[in-house]
């Protein structure tokens, strides 16, 4: 595996301030409008198995909770996944996916409030 690029490594420092009170339900629930950012974007890759050199799936709120270890120290997921994506290397700038900026907003404000759990109402 590929060392994380410095970008990300500064991001996720940042990112650590970001933690829940709470641990999560055994049935994590997203949130619509991330659980669509992952769908439309991140599934492409984050997959099961997953594609592409992608690390872990994205597949469901459980997926986004998981410790990340190693390269991060059981760091949440969710948290890889706002400063990753802060950080502009997810989705990779090569990888023929498009995020929009709507979207990449999703996350970023997702992870920075601490990866809240959805209301548990049926997505459109």
């Amino acid at each position: 595996m590929r060392a994380p690029p410095s970008r990300l490594i500064a991001a996720l420092a940042l990112a650590s301030c970001a933690s829940r009170s709470d641990p999560p339900g055994p049935d994590f629930v997203l949130p619509c409008d991330v659980a669509a950012v992952l769908q439309d974007v991140c599934q492409h890759c984050h997959t099961s198995p997953p594609q592409n050199g992608a690390p872990f799936p994205l597949l469901t709120g459980n997926d986004t909770q998981a410790p990340f270890d190693p390269p991060y120290d059981n760091t949440p997921i969710w948290q890889v996944m706002g400063a990753a994506v802060d950080a502009g290397v997810m989705p990779p700038p090569d990888g023929g996916v498009d995020i929009s900026q709507a979207e990449r907003e999703v996350i970023i404000d997702w992870a920075a409030a601490g990866a809240p759990e959805g209301d548990g109402g049926v997505c459109p």
